[in-house]
Parts: structure tokens; C-alpha cells; sequence
């Protein structure tokens, strides 16, 4: 919830900034120009549009904190969507106020040509790391055990050693999430590091639609997990219990 409500003001004072403070040195490529091609950009036009794609983006966070405040599940795939969508916009929008872009017959130039390259090289990989960052965040939790250790595998995965956990546990009930400080959260899959009420700050790999979890505190760190299905997380649960009696 806190995640959405810092980034939605960092992105509106970022649009103020721009929009409203003139502070033009912000605006990428623009302000790399030479003396002679920043005659030919209407600065202020472009200002404009990027503090109301700011404001806007910078609401739609805000929605979202609200929505997770909520409990409304699935939020982050249409937000992602819906900011991917406008900086394809803003970027395209933005090219008539560029001057150096076109020539006196409204032809692209060749600089010209090179600068949609880049941006649509950008966005490309853009929308190549949001889906790699989404596929990654919604596969089952998979464990591969070793003779001294176990290694949770994907993103935000580690190697526990068995000699370092000293409490192994059950739950039925998923312990309150508080914050989440450095993972995703794509509906019912969470990934990476939460704070809980319970037990302070935690590292979840876990489908919370599919209970039971097994809670395990080592000497280094605290973590929260389950398997594909109940079966999986009960059979090890009890191999992990067999390893530390």
C-alpha cells in the first residue's frame, strides 16, 4: 500500500518539478541540445504534457494504494498496463513539439528517426523486463534439497543451511503483512521481503490462496513459504522438522 502512495508523490513532484518549477534539465534528450536545436523545441508545450502525465500516473498510484487498502486483489498488472500505455503516448505526443525532429515538409530527419528508434528500443524493453518481472512473480514456489542445506529457487531465492534454522512451524493463518519493502506482490503470489506484525521483517515465497505456510527462523533471517499444494508444503514441513530434531 505504502509502495504506491511514495511512488504516486515522487512521480507528481517530479511533473511539478517540470511543469510548474521550469525545471527543464529534467526532461531527458532536451537537455543534451545544442543552443541552436533548443530554439527549435516549444520547451514549455512539452512541460506541460509530461506534468500531466505525471499527475495522472501519480493518481493512478494513489487508486492503487487506496484499492490495496482495500484487500482488492490483482492490482499491479493494470497499473503497470496503464503506465507502459502513457509513456508510449507522451513519447509519441511529445515529437511535435520537437522541431529538430522534422523537416520543412514534415518528413522525419534522420536525427529524428534515431530518437524513435531509442524510444521505441526503451519501451521495448520496458514491456520486455515488466513481463519477465511478471512471469517470474506468479511461478509456484519450487525447493531443491541438498544433504546439508535447501535452496528456495526464482526470484529472490536462497540457499538455507539446515544447521542455521531454529524454529520450523506450521501456520494455517498467513501472518499480517504490514509493508511490503522489496518484492512483488501479484495478486495471491507474493515474492521477496515484507514486514508482518508478527514477525518483524520476513521473506515470503508464497501463494497466500493456498494455505498452510510454514514459517522458518534461522540465525540470518525469517522466512514465510509454501509449496503448489497443501500436500507438498505438509511433506516439507516435515522433512525440514526431521532435519532439526
Amino acid at each position: 500500500m505504502w509502495v504506491y502512495f511514495l511512488l504516486g508523490t515522487i512521480i507528481i513532484v517530479m511533473g511539478l518539478l517540470v511543469h510548474k518549477g521550469k525545471a527543464y534539465f529534467l526532461i531527458s534528450g532536451c537537455n543534451t541540445y545544442s543552443k541552436e536545436k533548443k530554439k527549435n523545441v516549444n520547451i514549455e508545450a512539452i512541460a506541460k504534457y509530461i506534468g500531466f502525465y505525471s499527475y495522472l500516473n501519480g493518481f493512478i498510484a494513489y487508486i492503487g494504494g487506496i484499492l490495496t487498502a482495500l484487500d482488492v486483489k490483482n492490482l499491479m498488472l493494470p497499473i503497470i498496463g496503464f503506465f507502459v500505455i502513457s509513456t508510449v503516448v507522451l513519447i509519441v505526443k511529445l515529437q511535435k513539439y520537437d522541431g529538430n525532429m522534422f523537416d520543412e515538409e514534415g518528413k522525419l530527419k534522420q536525427d529524428g528517426k534515431k530518437q524513435l528508434l531509442v524510444a521505441g528500443i526503451i519501451t521495448g524493453l520496458s514491456l520486455i523486463f515488466v513481463a519477465f518481472v511478471m512471469f517470474f512473480s506468479t511461478r509456484p514456489t519450487t525447493v531443491v534439497q541438498f544433504e546439508d542445506s535447501f535452496e528456495i529457487k526464482g526470484m529472490y531465492g536462497e540457499e538455507v543451511q539446515y544447521e542455521d534454522i531454529v524454529i520450523v512451524e506450521l501456520l494455517e493463518h498467513l501472518p499480517a503483512i504490514t509493508m511490503r519493502t522489496n518484492g512483488s506482490a501479484v495478486g495471491p503470489k507474493l515474492r521477496g521481503h515484507f514486514n508482518t506484525r508478527e514477525y518483524g521483517a520476513v521473506k515470503l515465497f508464497l501463494d497466500k490462496s493456498k494455505p498452510p505456510y510454514i514459517y522458518i527462523e534461522t540465525s540470518k533471517r525469517r522466512f514465510v513459504m509454501n509449496l503448489q499444494d497443501k500436500s507438498k508444503t505438509s511433506d516439507f514441513y516435515e522433512f525440514l522438522k526431521s532435519k532439526i530434531e
